[in-house]
């Protein structure tokens, strides 16, 4: 089961990735914009790292590894939000968690898909989660006491 902070780390992740790959993409074309006006391969460049298109070209090395296993994170929690909304049972809400957290949307973007209320859309999303919280604490509960 995917926990509260899970979920909503799962929009954050997804923005942090868009964000460094803008990063990733300007490091690229400065590495590159460099090694054309000094007129050095890129080859070349990456076996001398004390010049600046190599620190360029470090840079988005270290930063391609960072979106990778940020992207790989995103998958996992993905693959436990998309378990835990298939038992949602109502129709809106169901869409609501889909469009929010398996395909990244914006709360914006789901009321205009929708066609409700920001406000709206994020009652429904915070109501369902207070449920569960509710359900998860009474199974816990009935847990505790078949133990003692």
């Amino acid at each position: 089961m995917i926990t509260r902070t899970e979920l909503r780390r799962i929009p954050r992740l997804h923005r942090q990735i868009v964000k460094d790959k803008e990063q990733l993409s300007y490091l690229k074309e400065k590495a590159t914009a460099i090694s054309s006006a000094l007129g050095i391969d890129s080859e070349k460049v990456q076996k001398t790292p004390s010049n600046i298109a190599g620190k360029y070209i470090e840079a988005t090395v270290d930063l391609n590894k960072e979106i990778a296993a940020k992207e790989l994170e995103l998958l996992t929690l993905q693959d436990k939000a998309e378990k835990f909304i298939k038992l949602i049972p109502d129709g809106l809400t169901h869409r609501i968690f889909k469009l929010r957290y398996l395909k990244c949307c914006s709360w914006k973007e789901v009321a205009d898909i929708t066609g409700y209320d920001i406000r709206h859309t994020q009652r429904l999303e915070k109501f369902y989660i207070n449920q569960l919280d509710i359900q998860k604490c009474h199974t816990m509960s009935y847990y505790f006491a078949c133990i003692v």
